[in-house]
């Protein structure tokens, strides 16, 4: 028998109320979903400023893109399956077999930690080498690694890669006119590339001196880019699927149909990988009512079921229900835990405490 949710105790807590306690409670959980809320639309918007740096990175190396310089770019979170600190982003060019780590960062606290941090997975991905070279499909030469920072951390990031002896390069990426530049860390010119924080290949170096933006003009956040946030997946994922759905003029999908979307956005990750983000998205767009379960005797996730709940699905409707369901669900928990501590003390709880 599975553990009643914090819904279904609440609502047994309140049974055994009187309708004033009843109504003091409902207003300490409003008090409190509105404190999660905020919390809640906090990850999101840092989550997706870091998404946003991440795109911008790979922007210029998709197949399509002719300002690559030979690099492709490969997949995020190229070492998951390790379950180690990995990079963001990992791009490759096959001719001079040279990979290109990329790990971005929105916001810099603590430069020296984060270099830290980034010299950790430098070396996560030399224990890994083989690894990274079965995801490419080709031998590895050598491998460079990148740290992207917003403009505004410039400064303080080039003096604490100064003080390593790694060979780690600086990319500012400047979200406002969608451009990546290559910072040097030392400015003589008569240096070794790995001396001065610049790239091996000349014409990388040259273009990031220069600035490298998307050869559109605007940068498409990816859906799923080196995040867990759900509240951003099911914002990207399922306006897609909708908008799929009302060209082949079906009202229905099945749990194939998104596990084939996310294995068409994310390419080069391991069917265990795709298969874990599909269903967990399935299971949240359930749970905050996105989608309805039509099928719920069926025990095979491709093969189970779904339709539509909301009419106009919109990435912000959707991450908007999304904050409003997880909030109440956050308060509910904490509610529940604040009323078993307090027990025959429930009135200090849910009544507010005066000043005297």
């Amino acid at each position: 028998m599975s553990e009643a949710s914090p819904r279904e105790r609440l609502e047994a807590i309140k049974k055994n109320l009187s309708e004033s306690d009843r109504s003091k409670v409902s207003k300490k959980l409003d008090e409190l979903a509105l404190g999660c809320k905020g919390t809640i639309e906090k990850a999101i918007a840092t989550d997706l400023a870091h998404l946003q740096l991440v795109s911008l990175c790979i922007n210029p190396f998709t197949e399509n893109s002719t300002i690559g310089c030979g690099y492709l770019f490969i997949r995020t979170d190229p070492l998951l399956s390790v379950g180690e600190k990995i990079p963001d982003v990992l791009l490759y060019h096959s001719g001079d077999k040279l990979v290109v780590l990329v790990e971005c960062k929105s916001s810099v606290a603590d430069p020296r930690k984060e270099v830290g941090e980034i010299l950790s997975k430098v070396e996560t991905a030399r224990r890994h080498k083989e690894l990274l070279e079965q995801t490419i499909g080709d031998t590895i030469g050598d491998i460079e690694f990148v740290v992207c920072v917003a403009p505004e951390f410039i400064v303080n990031m080039k003096e604490a890669i100064r003080g390593t002896n790694e060979h780690v390069c600086l990319w500012s990426a400047n979200a406002l006119n969608k451009t990546i530049f290559l910072i040097p860390i030392d400015d003589d010119k008569s240096k070794k590339p790995w001396e001065r924080g610049t790239h091996r290949n000349a014409d990388l170096t040259s273009s990031l001196i220069d600035g490298l933006r998307p050869e559109s003009g605007s940068v498409r956040i990816q859906p799923f880019l080196a995040t867990s946030n759900m509240g951003i997946i099911v914002s990207e994922l399922f306006p897609r699927l909708a908008l799929e759905l009302m060209t082949s003029g079906s009202k229905q999908f099945v749990g194939m149909d998104v596990l084939t979307l996310v294995e068409r956005l994310l390419p080069n990750h391991e069917r265990t990988e795709l298969e874990r983000i599909s269903s967990a998205s399935l299971d949240t767009a359930c749970h905050i009512g996105i989608v309805t379960d039509d099928s719920p005797g069926q025990h095979n996730p491709s093969e189970k079921s779904f339709s539509f709940a909301m009419k106009h699905l919109s990435g912000a409707k959707i991450q908007e229900k999304y904050v409003k369901e997880k909030a109440q669900e956050a308060a509910r928990e904490q509610i529940v835990e604040e009323i078993g501590r307090h027990r025959g003390r429930l009135r200090d709880y849910i009544e507010p405490q005066e000043n005297h």
